[in-house]
């Protein structure tokens, strides 16, 4: 069966009406918008002191702030929708995280340096998934990775392993608490900020928006989510089957610079594979990609590796640990050009790139990824 490809220049039409679909998308959205709703916060201090308190926000902007009348005071403000934020007091190194929603909510000190918050249903919310879902798998993570470290000081091997596998348990399990929650009903304004600060797949956070719709599209975190999925999938035509791949030029370990067209050119087929030190994933990957190559390489077959991690000194050390197959090269956070050519908003992203540029293939793993390259190869 004969497939049609279709490059970038032949899609000028599609793009340009996607950006006008995405433009009408922005009016709409601008239509719903919020309007700003007013809170108030009292407060009532352990003991008696002078000075002011600060509410901040998550992007550490001031929105409010108030005089201490003996031990008590009283925050006011408006929001454009409920979240968590700092609360400050003159004198204290610490803040408190208060959810803010448009109530009245009453905060109580403790000498003890604790803290309860009344009048918010947002906030109990957020506190019984702190103590009940995050609390209780951070501390069996940290116990882990305590054991662990202990375990490879001694060059136990095997109890390293057994230890691994239930990092990897617990960190599932959490996984599907954290899912449960953002699923769990009634459905209120926590359920979505949980959704934004997942790292979810495309289908989830479509299926949840399309769920919460009714009751958040007006608030500002669910326009920003929604058009950022519609920008996502304008990047991806991109990155599609059948289009040319972006041509980058970046420095390998020795400061020598590496353009793909040079690579494509000298080869019959490149693997291009975004990484970072950090990812675990990724790091899985590496020996099914040292084979590939070994198997490879002969005939024809070339692997780059672009890093993204913050900076050099991580993705060296990397390099030293796990020994990657292929070019190595880095487009630390600086970069950004190279993620979104290619729509990288997770990794690990493979790319498979034939001699004229053309992409060939894209995400496959394991045996797919070995049956698709000897296909291309003519193996």
């Amino acid at each position: 069966m004969h497939t049609t490809h279709l490059n970038l220049s032949n899609n000028r039409h599609y793009l340009w009406l996607s950006g006008f679909v995405l433009l009408l998308c922005l009016n709409a959205y601008s239509a719903l918008a919020q309007s700003p709703q007013s809170f108030t916060i009292r407060g009532q201090l352990a003991q008696p002191q002078t000075g002011q308190v600060y509410l901040f926000d998550q992007a550490d902007n001031q929105v409010s702030s108030a005089p201490i009348m003996g031990s008590t005071f009283t925050l006011k403000g408006t929001q454009m929708e409920p979240g968590l934020y700092n609360l400050k007091i003159d004198g204290k190194t610490d803040s408190k995280l208060v959810f803010v929603e448009p109530s009245a909510i009453q905060i109580s000190m403790k000498t003890d340096g604790s803290y309860q918050v009344a009048g918010s249903k947002l906030h109990s919310q957020w506190e019984q998934y702190q103590n009940e879902i995050l609390n209780s798998a951070r501390n069996q993570l940290i116990k882990l990775y305590q054991e662990r470290a202990v375990a490879q000081q001694k060059g136990d091997t095997v109890l390293c392993n057994q230890l691994m596998k239930q990092n990897d348990s617990v960190s599932i399990a959490l996984g599907r608490s954290i899912r449960g929650a953002v699923t769990q009903k009634p459905y209120t304004f926590f359920n979505l900020t949980l959704l934004r600060d997942g790292s979810w797949d495309d289908p989830f956070i479509t299926t949840m928006l399309d769920e919460f719709r009714g009751q958040f599209a007006s608030y500002p975190t669910f326009q920003k989510m929604e058009i950022g999925l519609k920008e996502k999938a304008l990047q991806l035509q991109k990155v599609a089957i059948g289009n040319k791949a972006y041509n980058f030029t970046l420095p390998d370990s020795s400061g020598t610079l590496h353009s793909l067209e040079e690579v494509r050119k000298a080869k019959k087929l490149v693997l291009l594979d975004f990484w970072a030190s950090w990812c675990g994933p990724c790091i899985a990957e590496i020996p099914a990609l040292k084979r590939l190559h070994e198997s490879y390489a002969n005939q024809g077959l070339e692997i780059i590796s672009i890093s993204v991690d913050n900076g050099p000194k991580p993705w060296l050390q990397g390099l030293i640990k796990h020994t990657p197959a292929g070019i190595q090269l880095l487009a630390d956070g600086k970069n950004k050009t190279i993620r979104a050519e290619y729509a990288v908003h997770s990794i690990p992203q493979t790319f498979l790139i034939d001699q004229e540029g053309v992409i060939r293939g894209h995400n496959l793993r394991g045996e797919a990824l070995s049956n698709k390259v000897a296909e291309l190869l003519g193996k």
